[in-house]
């Protein structure tokens, strides 16, 4: 894999990016797109330009974008135009210089970042105001004193610095006006909730008695649900959270079906035959935020359900240390205890939160091996989804690999979605990948890699400037 292959990889699925507090393994990636700029400038341009406009990949573009700057300033105003397009874009830009450099920003930063707020509208600007990141508009407009555009402007710009002019925000209508009915219809009528905030309080509309119809057509629109690029464990706590309080009618379970569909239906399909093998262990439990309604296991569960519906065949097996132990659902553990589902039509959210398994023991990476040598059926891959906290080691799984290749199918992709680590990996044996990540570019980056990346790639070199 080349320098290019490698950024390219890494930047399809890196996650935990904080601009503000870089971590080893994040300056590890910086060296690696400092390496790559210095071969093909134009290449990294290119590379942020389609991150950021055709993944939405936000703060791993700006990232890019901040080191591209750092190595050629020539190339601010041409990234300004095709990467930084919002105030969060600026303000991660402006910490990552900051932490990476340690130098004072660059005029040419300030007259861009300049251009910038003077396009924004009061609106965008006052909805970055007073924000918990380490950066906002009024660090901005400190840093930059930009020059007003309009007498309006400056008064703006003034009111913002002085904190006199403060934004209408969610929770500063809902302490004034009240959790109520009248509040959100106000708030729904009026446009002042992002996709976001619509989607985190369905329950709080429907508990209130409110029309949602509007709500529901937003969630559901394909240009909104790729605008919004979410996470898609954020629909799962929304799905899981009304169903719990009987508040999921048909119309809610429609709408949120059809957002997760949004996001991988123009996923490319796995051919062959996959086995998606999902890991039950305990430590899986562990909440990941979301006010505790996700879980490790949840996102595990959630991307194999995702990536059965693009696979041209495929089994998912459901495993721990003991899976004779666990207490599977009745009438669907085969004579050894494993959970195996060959189903690909239900609905994912639905089939998500209806069929939960119980989780416990701890994670034997081998057992998925030993059950798909006793099957007749022959796996063009197996996808391991885990975290990865026992044998965790390549190696400890390295024979069964080898056995598996040897006895079944000598050209078997591996790929081990590592669901709570942070780090992705490249092995000597070019046909096993270690992918970390949550979202839905970890089921692309699987087709790319088995077409040698030269398809994306060549994507990437046709993006135009």
């Amino acid at each position: 894999m080349t320098d290019k292959q490698h950024l390219l990889w890494q930047t399809m699925t890196y996650t935990n990016l904080n601009p503000s507090k870089l971590t080893p393994k994040d300056y590890d990636f910086i060296n690696l797109m400092d390496k790559v700029i210095n071969q093909d400038v134009l290449f990294a341009v290119k590379l942020a330009v389609y991150l950021r406009n055709i993944e939405n990949r936000r703060s791993v573009s700006v990232l890019l974008a901040t080191m591209i700057i750092v190595n050629d300033s020539n190339k601010t105003e041409l990234l300004f135009d095709n990467v930084i397009k919002s105030v969060d874009d600026i303000c991660k830009l402006v910490d990552f210089y900051h932490n990476i450099t340690a130098k004072p920003y660059l005029s040419v930063i300030k007259k861009n970042i300049n251009r910038l707020l003077n396009s924004f509208d009061e609106k965008t600007l006052l909805s970055f105001s007073y924000s918990d990141k380490s950066t906002d508009i009024v660090d901005l407009l400190k840093i930059c004193h930009p020059k007003a555009t309009s007498p309006q402007r400056n008064l703006l710009f003034k009111g913002i610095v002085e904190k006199t002019i403060r934004p209408d925000t969610l929770n500063k209508a809902l302490s004034v006006n009240g959790n109520n009915k009248q509040t959100w219809q106000n708030l729904i009528d009026s446009n002042k909730l992002t996709y976001l905030q619509k989607l985190s309080n369905l329950k709080n509309m429907i508990k209130n008695d409110v029309d949602i119809e509007s709500v529901l057509a937003d969630l559901s629109d394909y240009q909104q649900v790729i605008k919004a690029n979410l996470y898609p464990h954020k629909y799962y706590c929304c799905y899981k959270v009304l169903k719990e309080n009987g508040m999921l009618n048909n119309d809610v379970k429609q709408s949120l079906e059809k957002a997760v569909e949004y996001q991988y239906q123009n996923l490319p399909t796995l051919k062959g035959n996959t086995l998606l093998a999902v890991d039950v262990s305990g430590s899986l439990t562990k909440e990941i935020g979301d006010n505790n309604l996700t879980t490790y296991g949840d996102i595990a569960r959630l991307l194999a359900v995702m990536s059965q519906k693009k696979c041209q065949d495929s089994t998912m097996l459901y495993f721990s240390a003991a899976s004779e132990d666990v207490p599977w659902l009745k009438g669907k553990v085969d004579s050894k205890g494993y959970f195996v589902d060959e189903d690909a039509t239900s609905s994912v959210l639905e089939k998500c939160c209806s069929e939960v398994p119980v989780y416990r023991t701890i994670t034997d990476l081998h057992l998925p091996f030993k059950w798909a040598m006793k099957q007749q059926q022959v796996y063009d891959r197996i996808i391991y989804f885990t975290d990865w906290q026992h044998n965790s080691d390549y190696n400890s799984i390295s024979k069964d690999i080898e056995e598996y290749r040897r006895e079944k199918n000598k050209d078997c992709w591996i790929y081990i979605i590592d669901v709570k680590g942070d780090i992705q990996k490249l092995l000597e044996d070019e046909k096993v990948t270690v992918i970390a990540g949550w979202g839905k570019n970890t089921i692309s980056l699987i087709s790319a890699i088995e077409d040698g990346l030269s398809n994306l790639m060549n994507e990437i070199e046709r993006v135009t400037l």
